[in-house]
């Protein structure tokens, strides 16, 4: 008998195949394979292929089912995304628009999978165009701004925006939305997000020639703009004359409810007031016609009030050493100018009525008194024979060339005046102008201690002529003869004939500061560079928190990079 040898069949590994079994198995014949596991089928559903708007949620769905076609019920599912950052999927497999873009999301269910494209693909619903409506410096960028968000509010990211304008004879557009006026007229600026777009409509009035280069016009109107932004400021004009170089004038917001400030608009300048007149009187003296150690006795007739006395200085007035208690911290004077708009009040009235105690003992100390400044005034009227209108008109403002100069309701306005108004910071503004200036009361009672009305162009014209040769240099001298102030005002250190010294980065100025109820500003001269500053706002100084203190120092920062 024969004996057939027995093949062992070899079990390879799972890789082997059907075939290369049945090879390996003897004439018994191939072993059956292991019937295959039960397969399952994932099949996985999105109610959409593209999501428009980031943070847009959707659901998606899975179907499990068993290769007998049952379904499997509550299957546990791991999700994952090719690209969180631009399409996230939770464990519950909702997923979330993140960022435009494209992701693979996949679902798992044992050893089965389905996968999906998802497409974030942004769209914007709204798109807001902010910018200047006026602007008066040809030449010079003005900074657009777009808001583009799409339907759920967040901001529109997916291609670049596309900037135009609708006349580039007036005005181009560049891609940042840096826009140059070219020429008088008006120029729609217009912003394109995909299919949708928004406009803001840009005039041209070319009433400021640029005087300095652009770079240095730019760096000004924008920190200029940025302060004034930052302090809640209604409006504002400003200039800075750099000597060898040129002059830069700005403009910002409104006078009125709609009116924009214009170039040629002046405003009320508080204490700045008292330098005006104190040059005046500086004048005077240069002249001949009075002595700075004259006193107020010797020129003016004895007052009623006994706080007032004759033996006061020029001087001590000027440098404020009077001791004399300044009229307009009585309430008292208030209440009474506004009492009756439409009265008259004259210099006399205002210093038999509300002229209190001494501060203190003349010469002994330092205070800053509206009262001297009225004193001051009267005794230029006294020792010329003329109104202190004319006086300004004649020894100041003509030979001066200050166009927008006044002594404000003392003679026709020679330039339009800016609405005023008075407020708080952050809080309401009442209109001043519309409310209180609708008689003489108010101007005729601050007079010359606070009334000059003027343009920041013309004040900074005022400053470079005071603190340069209109003055005689024994005179010019005495007016920057200094003594310790009070140290009431930031970066003000001491006191001289109606001027203050300043020390701003390490340098020193001389000036003056202002406010009053419905304006204010500062004039600023750095002595070794000759620069000049002007601001004047149309509102309180506290309603701007005193910006122009923290703005000056930033524009002679600018000014000093360009000086010779």
């Amino acid at each position: 008998m024969w004996a057939y040898p027995v093949r062992r069949c070899v079990i390879r590994p799972a890789y082997l195949t059907f075939l290369s079994l049945l090879a390996a198995c003897g004439p018994e014949g191939p072993v059956d394979p292991p019937p295959p596991a039960a397969e399952q089928t994932v099949v996985l559903a999105s109610p959409v292929d593209t999501l428009i708007s980031l943070d847009e949620t959707a659901q998606l769905t899975v179907t499990v089912t068993e290769a007998n076609g049952t379904a499997v019920v509550n299957p546990s599912v791991n999700w994952a995304s090719s690209a969180p950052g631009t399409v996230s999927v939770t464990a519950q497999g909702e997923i979330r628009a993140r960022d435009s873009g494209s992701a693979l999301i996949s679902a798992t269910v044992g050893g089965a999978s389905d996968t999906l494209e998802i497409t974030v693909f942004q769209k914007a619903a709204s798109i807001q165009v902010t910018g200047l409506d006026t602007v008066f410096n040809v030449g010079v960028r003005t900074r657009f701004s777009v808001t583009a968000v799409d339907a759920l509010g967040n901001t529109y990211t997916r291609t670049p925006l596309e900037w135009t304008t609708s006349d580039p004879g007036v005005a181009t557009v560049e891609s940042t939305g840096l826009v140059l006026p070219l020429a008088a007229g008006a120029a729609v600026v217009s912003v394109r997000a995909g299919d949708d777009s928004g406009a803001h409509t840009l005039a041209v009035v070319p009433d400021i020639a640029l005087q300095v280069n652009a770079a240095l016009a730019e760096a000004l109107q924008w920190t200029f703009e940025d302060s004034l932004t930052a302090n809640g400021v209604i409006g504002a004009s400003a200039a800075v004359v750099i000597p060898g170089v040129g002059t830069w004038r700005g403009v910002f917001g409104r006078s009125g409810d709609t009116d924009r400030i214009r170039p040629n608009m002046m405003f009320p300048t508080g204490s700045i007031s008292k330098m005006v007149v104190s040059s005046l009187m500086l004048d005077l003296v240069d002249d001949g016609l009075v002595g700075l150690d004259d006193t107020v006795g010797q020129w003016l007739p004895p007052f009623s009030n006994p706080n007032i006395s004759p033996g006061i200085s020029i001087r001590q007035l000027m440098q404020n050493t009077s001791g004399l208690h300044s009229h307009t911290s009585n309430q008292a004077f208030t209440d009474s100018v506004f009492a009756d708009q439409q009265r008259v009040w004259t210099p006399d009235e205002i210093m038999e009525m509300f002229v209190l105690e001494p501060v203190f003992a003349p010469g002994t100390s330092w205070k800053s008194s509206g009262t001297g400044y009225v004193l001051v005034g009267m005794i230029a009227e006294a020792v010329t024979g003329e109104l202190a209108v004319d006086l300004y008109r004649n020894r100041l403002f003509n030979p001066m060339g200050l166009a927008q100069a006044t002594l404000g309701g003392f003679e026709a306005p020679p330039a339009p005046a800016a609405v005023t108004w008075n407020g708080l910071f952050g809080g309401p503004f009442e209109n001043f102008t519309a409310t209180y200036l609708n008689g003489p009361s108010f101007d005729t009672a601050i007079w010359v201690a606070f009334g000059t009305k003027i343009s920041a162009g013309s004040l900074a014209e005022f400053g470079t002529q005071l603190f340069g040769d209109f003055l005689s240099p024994a005179i010019r001298a005495d007016m920057l003869t200094t003594v310790p102030d009070d140290g009431g005002i930031p970066g003000q250190v001491a006191g001289g004939l109606g001027v203050r010294e300043y020390n701003y980065l390490g340098r020193r100025q001389f000036g003056h500061s202002g406010a009053q109820v419905n304006g204010g500003g500062f004039l600023v001269w750095d002595e070794d560079s000759g620069i000049t500053i002007a601001i004047l706002y149309n509102q309180n100084g506290s309603s701007h928190q005193g910006s122009h203190f923290r703005l000056v120092p930033q524009l002679l920062s600018i000014a000093l990079t360009a000086a010779p």
